[in-house]
């Protein structure tokens, strides 16, 4: 870990390590004390994975094509599609 990480709470350095030191302090200054959910990453870039979806499908792209291409069953491509598309 960087320099002066050390000097923070344990589960603090990890973070500030990410993010950098001056981030790592606003975050303590907006959330401290707080509990903060984070998402998984999957979760995070579904929406965008989603409309990607959409646009493809906009474009001509075929259900099977959608499919293939992001790995995902015929089912869930009609459903992504069908939710506001």
């Amino acid at each position: 870990m960087k320099k002066g990480l050390s000097s923070l709470p344990e589960g603090f350095q990890t973070i500030a390590a990410i993010v950098g030191m001056e981030k790592a302090i606003e975050l303590s200054k907006e959330f401290g004390g707080t509990t903060v959910y984070i998402p998984t990453h999957k979760t995070t870039t579904r929406h965008r994975r989603n409309e990607s979806i959409k646009k493809d499908y906009r474009n001509g792209y075929s259900y099977s094509q959608i499919s293939r291409k992001y790995d995902l069953s015929l089912v869930a491509v009609r459903q992504i599609i069908s939710c506001g598309s």
